[in-house]
């Protein structure tokens, strides 16, 4: 009963407060230009995929504002 809850909160987590340290991550990452390597590592790592595709918008969304 507990994993719903665990699975929720760190959506919600994820959704409001780590946007902030992926945003910087990415901006070190795409200095080296791995950006790509670390969202294909998303995939590699067994979490749910409704969390993957969070990450996915996310990667999206810098694409779309850091250009």
């Amino acid at each position: 009963m507990g994993v719903p809850l665990l699975k929720s909160s760190f959506v919600l987590f994820h959704h409001f407060v780590a946007p902030f340290s992926l945003v910087f991550w990415f901006h070190i990452l795409n200095l080296y230009g791995v950006h790509l390597f670390s969202l294909l590592s998303i995939y590699k790592i067994n979490i749910s995929r409704d969390v993957a595709f969070v990450k996915l918008i996310d990667f999206m969304l810098l694409i779309v504002f850091s250009n």
